[in-house]
């Protein structure tokens, strides 16, 4: 038995303002079995997620750095 899919979730490369956004919604909607596409907009938990994902990476190539340099 095969899974079977409600829907997809897609993520953009970079944030659209609204005002640019108009030709993306139009072309998921054309998409054969589309129902609905509904845009998100950024928010608090967005940008603490951002910052949190920046001091991780920070902190590996810190501990990258400080084993070379042992």
């Amino acid at each position: 038995m095969t899974d079977r899919f409600k829907g997809f979730l897609v993520t953009l490369e970079k944030e659209v303002r609204s005002d640019e956004s108009e030709r993306i919604i139009i072309a998921l909607q054309m998409i054969k079995g589309v129902l609905k596409v509904k845009p998100y907009v950024n928010g608090a938990e967005d940008w603490m997620a951002e910052e949190k994902g920046r001091l991780d990476a920070a902190k590996e190539i810190y501990d990258v750095i400080r084993k070379i340099h042992q």
